[in-house]
């Protein structure tokens, strides 16, 4: 697998993102990247999204909500983990988990 990086999202690959798409019969589980994107452009206080790239390619979407002062105390949590169809099964979400949580720390 060619390295894989979290990238903020851009007018250069939003689109990208927004055409990624799961699996069949996976779409239950997770919130469309479009949806996802509205909610970070509308919550963009508290939303931290990215595009997943291996090498030069856009193969997923992640986004975290960061919020010091969340009520919970939930500082931060996993909101949205994706990866597209054409691009499972090669580790590229648990690759890129760690690095996530590591934004929160």
């Amino acid at each position: 697998m060619n390295s894989v990086r979290l990238d903020p999202i851009t007018g250069d690959n939003v689109r990208s993102v927004f055409n990624l798409s799961v699996a069949p019969g996976q779409d239950q589980f997770v919130a469309s990247n479009a949806w996802s994107l509205a909610q970070a452009y509308a919550l963009h206080d508290i939303a931290w999204p990215r595009a997943i790239v291996a090498g030069s390619e856009v193969v997923g979407f992640l986004m975290l909500q960061i919020d010091p002062a969340d009520e919970h105390g939930h500082q931060f949590f996993l909101w949205r983990l994706m990866v597209g169809a054409a691009h499972q099964r090669r580790g590229i979400g648990t690759a890129r988990l760690p690095c996530a949580v590591t934004v929160g720390a």
